[in-house]
């Protein structure tokens, strides 16, 4: 036994768990923090385009390379490390509506009228006052002719108005039209997909929800996408009227050519992109890190579910899969662990999928012969027969090494054990 392990042991902690990062952090925190056993990550990421939620659930942003410390926009709770896949906010002046927006009506614009989710008097009051034509505001870009989606996010403020239901819609045009539209209920939360496809949904972020619609493409020589905004679309949630007259107030305007929406973006005259973020750790400076066995423990959770959402990736430093160790969420959106050495050694999901903002827990172990995997206190497969892959050099949180498999969630904290833990042990930390 190592003194690294005698002193270990002394202190009563597990000397097996060599490698041990905390996330739950407040905002602002350097990587540091979070390392209760073993090295640094290394974080990498855009500031000032990246932002997070606060301890005290307000939207602020991020310096370069600061890792994002994300908490939950009502109750200010650390949700832990978020990380997203690189995207681009498309929408002009997300938080000014009185320029470079299209206005129809038009409706009575007041700018900075109101405190934001960021903290600042920044958003503007829309206000519907012909009571014989719907009155909004549009942007309209140009999109290639094909099939893809694209998701339209905007915060709305709460208040006790039940006589008037805003609207937001996305419509495509040039070849054969489609429109989707979606109305808010500003006291309740409640939403009504009145037309269209695509996925939908209101988040509660303290004082405002945030709108979500999505839509896609047709490829019938469409090449014009228009986002529109209507403070009083109704007086019957649900309807339609043009006799309809009140007021909302609007943050926060954000289009991305995706089927969900990322974390806020702010724009001014041009569209802005944020990176992805990216966080990787050196395996030669976990201590006594075993690749012939070993135990990987994770609980995080996801915003949404979308095909190959990577948790870890773990492998040689090339750029393929071929000799690895993953843990993601499958194509079916069921937890997945999946071993390579030239090939496939073990290959198993099971046990349930995620739910979108829910914290989940997994936990998997290898040796030779011998891989097992739990989710959430239950197994999700196991495999009897091959190696685990060697020269195995960094760990990648969130992500596999092309960007391309972002997690799109929050890693709450991950544990790593030089030994094979038995079934019973990942049993009980995933429960």
């Amino acid at each position: 036994m190592t003194a690294l392990r005698r002193r270990r042991t002394g202190a009563r902690i597990d000397p097996t768990c060599t490698f041990s990062q905390h996330f739950r952090l407040p905002a602002g925190s350097l990587m540091a923090m979070a390392a209760k056993r073993g090295p640094v990550l290394t974080y990498t990421g855009n500031g000032g385009t990246s932002m997070i939620w606060d301890e005290n659930a307000t939207l602020v942003s991020t310096i370069n390379n600061q890792p994002r410390f994300d908490h939950d926009p009502v109750t200010g709770a650390a949700l832990g490390l978020l990380i997203e896949e690189a995207r681009t906010n498309l929408c002009l002046q997300s938080e000014d509506f009185s320029t470079t927006w299209t206005v129809t009506g038009p409706p009575v614009i007041t700018t900075n009228s109101a405190v934001a989710p960021d903290g600042n008097t920044t958003a503007d009051t829309l206000e519907d006052d012909d009571n014989g034509a719907w009155e909004s505001v549009s942007q309209s870009f140009t999109v290639v002719n094909d099939s893809t989606s694209w998701v339209f996010s905007l915060y709305i403020k709460k208040d006790a108005d039940t006589t008037r239901f805003p609207e937001i819609q996305i419509r495509f045009a040039g070849g054969t039209a489609i429109q989707t539209a979606l109305q808010l209920n500003t006291s309740t939360g409640a939403i009504n997909h009145r037309m269209g496809s695509g996925a939908v949904s209101v988040t509660d972020v303290g004082d405002y929800w945030r709108l979500v619609l999505s839509g896609s493409n047709n490829s019938t020589g469409n090449t014009t996408l228009e986002i529109w905004v209507f403070p009083a679309v109704t007086t019957v949630f649900g309807n339609i009227e043009a006799f309809a007259t009140g007021s909302i107030i609007a943050w926060g305007a954000q289009l991305e050519n995706a089927a969900f929406p990322t974390s806020y973006i702010k724009t001014t005259t041009a569209a802005v992109t944020r990176s992805v973020d990216v966080a990787t750790v050196t395996l030669s400076n976990v201590p006594e890190f075993d690749e012939t066995q070993g135990t990987f423990f994770v609980e995080g959770s996801v915003l949404a579910l979308d095909p190959f959402q990577y948790l870890i990736f773990m492998n040689n430093g090339d750029s393929d899969t071929l000799d690895a160790h993953i843990i993601l969420i499958d194509m079916d959106n069921h937890m997945r662990y999946l071993v390579t050495n030239t090939v496939d050694v073990a290959d198993f999901h099971g046990g349930g999928s995620p739910s979108i903002n829910t914290a989940f827990k997994v936990a998997v172990t290898y040796a030779l012969n011998d891989f097992s995997g739990y989710f959430n206190g239950t197994a999700m497969g196991t495999d009897t027969s091959g190696a685990p892959p060697t020269s195995q050099t960094i760990i990648q949180l969130g992500n596999r090494y092309d960007a391309a498999r972002a997690l799109n969630g929050h890693i709450a904290q991950i544990k790593y054990w030089d030994v094979r833990k038995p079934n019973g042990f990942l049993q009980f930390i995933t429960a």
